[in-house]
Parts: structure tokens; C-alpha cells; sequence
């Protein structure tokens, strides 16, 4: 089926930006004549049944229909020139904005109120004809007749970010929307109340779902088996929250789980042209010619997962080759026998008191692959989880388990044969040890890592015993060491 011969009406008006008024009066008369235009308003129906009645395979026909001729008619009626800033979806528009604009806006992005229950948002990067439409019309609809400083959707980003930086409440933001409204001369667009004011901000894309979650971590209350559930199938503990008198608080969840869908971040993150470059850099740009320069040079740049680990044997990769010690004092496991990486003949071996007091005649362990992994924790498949579930107490000298639970991910197939399947947060290692140094150096109360237990343990260690408290446990002040900075060097 052809253009309707009314389309040659925004063949000649095609969107250019200052004419949006125009533009979406003209394409309001285009849809409508063809009867279209109900799918930009009205929500996706689901597909129905094998068994559905006649009519609502007939109505899901006739909006997917719509939906497909009303995204050709917006597409095609758009100027080229119109794809050179694509603002709404983040990328900077340099020929208009200040410095703070910018900053304001990118502020905030991750503020995006929460998808309405009755959204429904295709796993598929594109997106219909109501996005589509709602994206233009919310970006460029003006504020009021001859309003050209802000349009709907900034005046809406500005206002949410100092909701959200001023934890300014609902109820208080509704009536402020209230207010500026009524400011603003009559037939404007601006929002009457928040719940009006998050169905325009969630055409961003940025939106997120709360999922009811066991108190004790048991379980999600999620998907058909047990979204429907009062209580936890594992612990039997209440949905619900419970009030000072032991009482259910029906409908008001005991723990949240705040989930951000990934599907609608990627879509905005690559509707823009400048992101999208950035975010194929590395495979594009980069240059390739074996040197490392950046993660992605390496062989296991996509080997990752995101495995936490700790106490004992918190290393997966070398598991029983790790060296653990509890520190009496200080109540912390700590990694030692570093120095075993170290060549055969390195001075650093045989050094006793800069390190923990014996001579480094070990070797460096062979890592596990993913398939000696998976044979050490395929029989441990039934693990329940959730904080009711009793722990094993060990004793000094017992033999602790490597293994708790069999890693997800190996339900891939590929997974046991890749070489790294873990990944360090860099940037959260190295703000932690930026801290501690510092902290350490300038004497920072709850910041530094010198404490009397530190000592206490060092001199058990046998190493630095001049730092050792005098009257331990008297909140005395400690000797100074090497590394404490006097005022004048503070300066």
C-alpha cells in the first residue's frame, strides 16, 4: 500500500526542529486520515493466543499494522539535517548550550523515575511509533505558544535533577509542578502532577523496575512461580513487612531489589552517534599492532565475570595455593607469600624483616582451569541460599572448604574454558589503597591502617617490635614509624 496523497504535505514541511509546531499539526492530519494514529497514543496489546477471540487478533493486527505505517510516515517526513544533533538522547549540542547546561543535563540521566506498571518494552533495539513519537514531540514541544528558551522535556530534566539532588518528595513536587504551571499562560504543556511528569521523563529510556525480595535473601518474588507468593518458600518469612506489633503490612514489602533494566541503556546509550563511537572505540579505532596499551589488547578482554570472593581461600584462581592468615588482633584475613612470584634469585626472598619475619623458598601455584572448577563444585548444585541457612563453625587447624556453590555461569557451556572468569574493579582498588596510604601518612582518624592492633600483630610477627604499644588495650599514643608524616612535612 502507497503514501497517502496527503503526505506530500510533509514532504514539503519536513522536520527541521524550529518548525515542530507545523510539522506534528500536519502529521496529526496525515495519521488520522489513514487511521493511524491511535497507536501512538493507545499501548501495545500482547499477542494474542491460538485460542484468543476473533476481535483481539483482529485489533493486534490492525495496531501492528499502524504502529509499522506510523513509524514510515515519522521516519520519512524527517529533514537529514535533523540526525546532526540528536540531543534528546544525550549527545552535546554545540550550537546552543552553556557549560552548565551540560552538566545539568547529564546529571540527570541515572534520575529517570521508575517504568509505569503498565509499560511494555520490547527486548528489540528499536523502538515503535509512540517512542519514536513521544521522543520528537516531548524534545521540541515548546512550553507554551511562543516559548523558545525551554522547551516540555527540559524544563522537566532541570526541575527532576533538583528533585533529585534536593531529595525534594513527591508530594512537595507535585505541588511545585502545580505552581509553575499556573505561572506559565494558559494552554501550556507543562505537567499538573509528578505521576503526568515521569510518563514524559520515561521516554528517555532510563527506567527501572522493584522487585519484592525475601527479607533473608532467599528469594526473588518474580517470574510465574512465585511473583504470586506471600511467603518465602524457603524461610516462610512474611512478603510483608511487619508493624511494631508483629502485623503484616499487606502490600508493603519487607526488601526491595531496585533492577535497571540493561536492553533500554544500550538502546539510548547507541541512539546517539557521539556515544555509539565511544562505546566501539576499542574495536574501531584502536590501534592494533600487539602492543598492550589498553584492557581490550589483551586475549581475555571478553573473559570476565563479576565473582566476589573472600576469607580463606578467596582466590578461585589458585584456590588451596592461596596463603591465608587470620591476624589475632587485627580480625581480618590477609593474603600472604606474595614474594613466591618472584624469580629464584630475587634479594626480596631472602629479606625477613621488611616482610613477615622467614626467608621465600616456595614457588608460585599452578592456576585452576575452568574445567578443574567445575569438577571441584559440580556436587554442590543444590545450594539454597538466603541468611537462614546454617553455616559450618570450624576449628584452628580444620580443614575449611574452597567451594561453596557452583558459579552460575557455568550453566555456559563455554564458560569452563575460558582463561579468566573473574574481573577486578580497578578503579574501586585503587581508590581504596589511595585512601589507606593517605590515611596512613597523614594520620586520619577511621581512614588510616595503623592501628594498635596492626602493631600488636607485627610484633607477634616478629617484625618492627620497637612499634609495639607499651600498655596495649590504653588508648595510648603509638610510637612513631617511618612512615607518619610530622606537622611541617603535613604542610
Amino acid at each position: 500500500m502507497g503514501f497517502n496523497p496527503l503526505f506530500t504535505i510533509l514532504k514539503d514541511t519536513k522536520f527541521t526542529r524550529p518548525n515542530y509546531i507545523e510539522w506534528k499539526r500536519n502529521l496529526d492530519i496525515v495519521l488520522t486520515a489513514e487511521e493511524y494514529k491511535f497507536c501512538t497514543y493507545e499501548p501495545k496489546p500482547e499477542q494474542p493466543a491460538a485460542d484468543a477471540p476473533d476481535e483481539d487478533k483482529e485489533y493486534y493486527k490492525r495496531w501492528t499494522k499502524a504502529d509499522e505505517m506510523s513509524r514510515c510516515y515519522i521516519l520519512a517526513a524527517m529533514s537529514d539535517q535533523t540526525y546532526t544533533h540528536w540531543i534528546w538522547h544525550g549527545e552535546l549540542n554545540t550550537e546552543s548550550k552553556s557549560p552548565t547546561e551540560d552538566t545539568a543535563s547529564l546529571e540527570s540521566v541515572d534520575q529517570i523515575p521508575m517504568k509505569p506498571d503498565n509499560a511494555d518494552i520490547d527486548d528489540d533495539i528499536s523502538f515503535d511509533s509512540a517512542d519514536a513519537f513521544n521522543h520528537v514531540q516531548s524534545e521540541h514541544e515548546p512550553l507554551y505558544l511562543g516559548c523558545e528558551g525551554f522547551t516540555k522535556m527540559k524544563a522537566l530534566v532541570k526541575l527532576y535533577n533538583l528533585k533529585a539532588k534536593y531529595q525534594v518528595s513527591d508530594g512537595c513536587f507535585s505541588e511545585l509542578l502545580l505552581l509553575v504551571g499556573s505561572t506559565l499562560p494558559e494552554g501550556n504543556t507543562f505537567p499538573s502532577s509528578f505521576s503526568e511528569a515521569k510518563k514524559s521523563l520515561y521516554a528517555l529510556g532510563m527506567e527501572y523496575e522493584k522487585i519484592h525480595v525475601c527479607p533473608n535473601d532467599c528469594l526473588l518474588y518474580h517470574g510465574e512461580k512465585d511473583e504470586d507468593e506471600t511467603s518465602c518458600l524457603v524461610c516462610q518469612a512474611s512478603r510483608w513487612k511487619l508493624n511494631k506489633k508483629g502485623e503484616e503490612l499487606e502490600g508493603v514489602p519487607a526488601k526491595v531489589l531496585w533492577y535497571f533494566p540493561f536492553i533500554p541503556r544500550l538502546r539510548t546509550l547507541f541512539s546517539s552517534a557521539q556515544t555509539a563511537k565511544d562505546l566501539t572505540w576499542h574495536d574501531t579505532e584502536r590501534i592494533n599492532d600487539g602492543k598492550l596499551r589498553h584492557p581490550a589488547d589483551s586475549n581475555t578482554w571478553k573473559e570476565v565475570d563479576r565473582n566476589i570472593v573472600k576469607g580463606y581461600n578467596a582466590c578461585h584462581v589458585y584456590v588451596d595455593g592461596t596463603k591465608a592468615t587470620r591476624l589475632t588482633n587485627y580480625r581480618k584475613c590477609v593474603v600472604m607469600r606474595h614474594r613466591r612470584w618472584l624469580p629464584r634469585a630475587h634479594p626480596y626472598r631472602r629479606k625477613k624483616e621488611e616482610f613477615d619475619n622467614t626467608m621465600e623458598k616456595g614457588t608460585a601455584p599452578i592456576p585452576l582451569t575452568g574445567e578443574e572448577v567445575l569438577e571441584r563444585t559440580k556436587h554442590l548444585k543444590s545450594h539454597v541460599f538466603g541468611k537462614t541457612q546454617r553455616q559450618p563453625r570450624f576449628k584452628e587447624g580444620d580443614v575449611r572448604p574452597i567451594f561453596k556453590k557452583v558459579s552460575i555461569f557455568f550453566e555456559h557451556e563455554y564458560w569452563k574454558f575460558l582463561s579468566v572468569r573473574h574481573v577486578l574493579d580497578v578503579m574501586y582498588i585503587e581508590k581504596n589503597i589511595c585512601e589507606a596510604l593517605l590515611g596512613t601518612m597523614l594520620n586520619i582518624p577511621k581512614k588510616k591502617k595503623d592501628k594498635e592492633s596492626v602493631r600488636l600483630d607485627m610484633a607477634e610477627m616478629g617484625i618492627r617490635t620497637e612499634l609495639r604499644p607499651k600498655t596495649p588495650r590504653k588508648k595510648e599514643k603509638l610510637p612513631l614509624a617511618s612512615w607518619n608524616l610530622t606537622h611541617s612535612e603535613k604542610k
